[in-house]
């Protein structure tokens, strides 16, 4: 297996197993120890565990601006993760960020699907929107039950035309 992730000194990393040789490091789109990014095909893959109730406004906004601006002017990519954000979220800086975000992509999980212990859907996949035309297939399977974590797996695969 390959093993993908940030190259800072942090001491917490969110991260990509892939099988060996599936996967690709693309150029730096996002850089930041919550975020890992890999390229598989023509498709950029951006798993997050996105920051709430700044610690660091400054970084955390600037990685939420960075992820916005991402799947607004990029064409291929699927960010998957935790956002931390849902319907009603307490946290008024990632509410507005979130609906921000989904200006420009589509959630493929439904938010009535709580995907976090405490009854949120806070865990995502969401799909570009210049991408997501592209899809002539998607399947999206969930977790029944919390097992083996406070967040359910999510498994989620897309067949493309292509053309994209």
């Amino acid at each position: 297996y390959d093993i993908w992730r940030d190259n800072s000194k942090a001491k917490r990393y969110t991260l990509w197993i892939s099988k060996k040789g599936v996967a690709e490091e693309p150029s730096s789109i996002i850089s930041h120890n919550r975020v890992s990014t890999i390229q598989i095909g023509g498709c950029v893959l951006i798993g997050v565990h996105m920051p709430t109730n700044f610690k660091d406004f400054v970084s955390d906004y600037a990685l939420w601006k960075r992820l916005i601006s991402c799947m607004k002017n990029q064409k291929n990519v699927i960010s998957i993760g935790d956002y931390n954000a849902y319907t009603d979220c307490d946290d008024i800086n990632v509410r507005s960020l979130y609906k921000e975000l989904s200006l420009h992509c589509t959630n493929v999980v439904s938010e009535k699907i709580p995907t976090f212990i405490g009854g949120t859907s806070v865990d995502k996949v969401l799909i570009n929107n210049k991408l997501l035309k592209y899809v002539k297939k998607r399947n999206i399977a969930l977790q029944e039950d919390f097992e083996l974590s406070d967040h359910k797996y999510i498994q989620a695969e897309f067949e493309f035309e292509d053309a994209f």
